[in-house]
């Protein structure tokens, strides 16, 4: 029975407590009838509150899915696969897998278009950094 069945059940006794005129009665059911209306609105609230957790819980499983297959390159992340580049500082700070994209100038080669950050040199982990610093 859901909850729009119980208010209906509650209107019909009201009316039916109205008919043989006892006040006290009628009185108690109409607030009997409030408490059913609060309920069913803390029943939704609940329901909202449930599916906004059930979001958070299935965002986080992806999260650590991502993570477990990540593997740090030269500048950036992939994939066990070999999928990639993407953005380490758009995964390390919001856990957003961005590719980087191949930029037209000279001087950088990829780009997050996520959050501008320019990467000048790449590569697959396990690939030695030829880079002096």
């Amino acid at each position: 029975m859901g909850v729009s069945d119980t208010i209906g059940m509650v209107k019909e006794v009201v009316e039916l407590v109205r008919k043989y005129n006892d006040l006290p009665l009628y009185q108690k059911i109409v607030e009997l009838q409030g408490a059913v209306v609060e309920l069913s609105g803390e029943r939704i609230g609940l329901a909202d509150k449930l599916q906004q957790a059930e979001r958070r819980i299935a965002q986080l499983e992806e999260a650590l899915r991502v993570t477990k297959v990540l593997r740090v390159g030269i500048d950036s992340y992939w994939t066990e696969d070999g999928d990639g580049p993407f953005c380490i500082g758009c995964w390390d700070t919001k856990r957003s897998l961005v590719r980087l994209v191949r930029s037209p100038g000279v001087m950088v080669f990829h780009t997050c278009p996520s959050c501008k950050t320019p990467v000048h040199k790449i590569g697959k982990p396990g690939e030695k950094d030829s880079r002096r610093f």
